[in-house]
């Protein structure tokens, strides 16, 4: 069975343009294949000028590369490597929305860090777009969604929340495309102003770099947060560029390997009795099935699913596993699982449970070992925990 059936096609030149996009940025002396790790922090000047790179935090040739390769997989015209620089288009006083169902420790962060700066938050389930509208403001300035939710795998159909925003002027519009990579979706295409992504996890997916990325086309939004990444000096170093350089150039395979496991990782857990519950796109009975075929070529490795037992045997479970890491983060080539009622949140227990975190959730994030491996692992798992039940 063809498991992009009735998907979009990908992107057209991605893999040609994670391997080779930003090559012509910088004309390296010497004919450098592989881009070259500029650690100089400073650069000789020529009086007559002009000079492209005055000072490390400014400019990097190994950063500049790989700004340009976001941008071209992006399909953008600007590529900014910095995240946080997003919220500090917002001033104190001003009113931004947020999905209500991020990941509960970045909803905890988000909050935080808008009630330090003054701004005023408001968080919605961006799955109606009347729920938009109806908590715009005057002083709104952006809102913010994630189009597939962390950890319970909710669609948002981004070109509907597009419509809302632009009913609003100068209202900024992110997208937070972390689970999709722009492989997946391209939230450009459907109305976003910008868009966002944790680059530590599926666009480097090897669980060692720790960067963030932002993917724009409009002039005046990228001179605002090229000015913000210089004047806060949260730049990433030339090393964590190329490490990134290096991953981007597997990218297209490493989504689709992790597409094809994660659904047979959902497919064992759906047939295995002691799950209650499965969430993974590729199931026949996911509730968006159509508007994600609509939106998406495709879908990555995440899978979320409810044990059946309570808080200490959702423990022994994730702490028995062996080929999978009971650890943070996700979209590594390792296999990873965490029970996210056990991270850090703003959310009583019961606001959370009414969410669907409850202490029996499992969010895996589905790596690229061999499937039967990973498969088994989870079954000697649920087999030792349940046991005990």
């Amino acid at each position: 069975m063809d498991l992009k059936q009735g998907f979009r096609s990908p992107p057209a030149h991605f893999a040609t343009n994670s391997i080779h996009g930003g090559r012509d940025v910088i004309p390296w002396p010497d004919g450098e294949v592989v881009t070259p790790i500029a650690l100089t922090t400073i650069f000789r000047q020529d009086p007559d000028g002009p000079n492209r790179f005055v000072y490390g935090r400014v400019g990097n040739p190994t950063r500049a590369v790989l700004e340009g390769r976001l941008a071209s997989i992006e399909g953008s015209k600007y590529g900014v490597a910095a995240i946080t620089a997003v919220i500090h288009l917002l001033n104190c006083g001003d009113h931004w929305i947020v999905h209500d169902d991020l990941y509960p420790g970045v909803i905890k962060e988000l909050r935080d860090m808008a009630l330090k700066m003054g701004i005023e938050t408001t968080f919605v389930d961006a799955r109606y777009c009347d729920r938009i509208r109806a908590a715009m403001q005057p002083n709104t300035r952006l809102v913010w969604i994630e189009p597939i939710t962390n950890p319970l795998l909710n669609l948002v159909d981004v070109e509907a929340v597009a419509r809302v925003v632009q009913e609003k002027e100068g209202c900024v519009f992110a997208v937070d495309n972390t689970f999709l990579t722009g492989y997946f979706l391209r939230p450009l295409e459907f109305g976003a102003t910008l868009v966002i992504y944790s680059a530590t996890k599926y666009l480097n997916g090897h669980n060692d770099v720790t960067l963030g990325y932002v993917a724009l086309n409009d002039d005046a939004m990228y001179e605002a947060l090229w000015n913000i990444q210089q004047g806060a000096g949260s730049v990433p170093s030339p090393f964590e560029c190329y490490l990134l350089l290096r991953s981007l150039k597997t990218l297209p395979i490493r989504m689709e390997k992790h597409m094809t496991n994660g659904l047979a990782v959902a497919r064992y857990l759906q047939a295995e009795p002691h799950v209650e519950k499965v969430i993974h796109p590729g199931l026949d009975d996911y509730s968006s099935s159509a508007l994600l075929r609509h939106q998406c070529s495709g879908y990555s490795g995440m899978v979320a699913f409810y044990l059946r037992g309570c808080a200490e045997d959702a423990h022994r479970f994730v702490t028995s596993l062996r080929v999978v890491s009971n650890a943070d983060s996700l979209g590594g080539c390792e296999s990873t699982a965490k029970i996210p009622a056990c991270l850090g949140t703003s959310y009583t227990p019961e606001e959370a449970a009414l969410r669907g975190i409850t202490p029996n959730l499992v969010r895996m994030s589905v790596g690229l070992e061999d499937p039967k491996d990973i498969i088994a692992d989870l079954d000697q798992a649920l087999k030792s925990t349940l046991t005990e039940m």
